[in-house]
């Protein structure tokens, strides 16, 4: 629209301009009552128009600005397209690395653990305690939290604090060598998308929706506990604002989220 105005603002300056060179005898001879319509005649007529040179100068000075200003708004989108495009390669590149950093996570679940597993199995204890890697080993820490909860007798309605020293006890000051950079990479990756400039409140949703889904529920439900600590710094306030823990199966684990965590976090969204 801006465009199309400026080539026609042109056009009135280039139009005025091509009539004044060539009509202005004619113009003068009527205007003055001439019988004889000549250049020399109409000079002194032709004079007290000079305000007509600063009308389309004015017009041009109009038009300059407006091609600024739509070369400036032009600049900008093409500024936050290119913005857009290189965050959504940066984006999966960052998933293609947090799936190499999960499987490179390992753990080795407690020998109380082990033992009571295979007793209540009827099985004799293991002389080596087997290591789990990836997936299967973010399920085992969730199932070593649930261990010493059921054995310190607060499986039903733990608080903040005995969730946090257990999970800081049975996992995180065993295995944080290969848990912590999984966390980090998922926190500095929900804060990249909040911190954002440019993407608008859906784009962020998306992305962050698009990351909850490459996470298995056991996943969310560790990701929901780390969050909890305070070495963790401010990640609940991404787990919550983004609202990971939509897809925590309903159950136990569920119902003790939520003694955590606000419930429109499990929710889904409108938009």
């Amino acid at each position: 629209m801006n465009r199309l105005f400026t080539s026609f603002l042109c056009a009135i300056v280039i139009t005025v301009w091509l009539l004044w060179a060539h009509y202005s005898p004619d113009i003068a001879a009527y205007f003055l009552w001439l019988s004889d319509s000549t250049v020399s005649t109409a000079g002194t007529w032709g004079d007290s128009f000079g305000p007509l040179n600063a009308l389309i100068s004015s017009f041009a000075f109009i038009g300059v600005c407006i091609t600024l200003f739509t070369q400036s708004d032009a600049i900008k989108i093409q500024t936050a397209d290119t913005h857009r495009q290189r965050f959504e390669s940066s984006f999966f590149e960052i998933i293609r690395i947090m799936k190499e950093v999960r499987d490179n996570i390992s753990f080795t679940n407690s020998r109380d653990y082990s033992d009571h597993i295979r007793k209540e199995s009827g099985l004799p204890p293991l002389k080596k305690l087997p290591r789990y890697s990836n997936i299967k080993a973010i399920r085992q820490c969730v199932k070593e939290i649930q261990f010493w909860l059921v054995r310190n007798k607060i499986a039903f309605k733990p608080d903040e604090d005995q969730m946090k020293n257990i999970y800081m006890r049975s996992v995180h000051s065993r295995f944080e060598s290969t848990l912590s950079p999984y966390f980090r990479l998922i926190y500095t990756t929900l804060k990249k998308i909040n911190d954002d400039k440019i993407l608008n409140d859906g784009e962020k949703i998306y992305y962050a929706n698009l990351l909850r889904s490459q996470l298995t529920s056991f996943e969310i439900i560790l990701i929901g506990i780390n969050a909890l600590c305070p070495i963790s710094n401010d990640f609940k306030k991404y787990v919550s604002h983004f609202r990971l823990l939509k897809y925590v199966p309903k159950g136990r684990w569920r119902q003790r989220l939520r003694l955590f965590y606000d419930d429109e976090v499990f929710a889904g969204r409108d938009d």
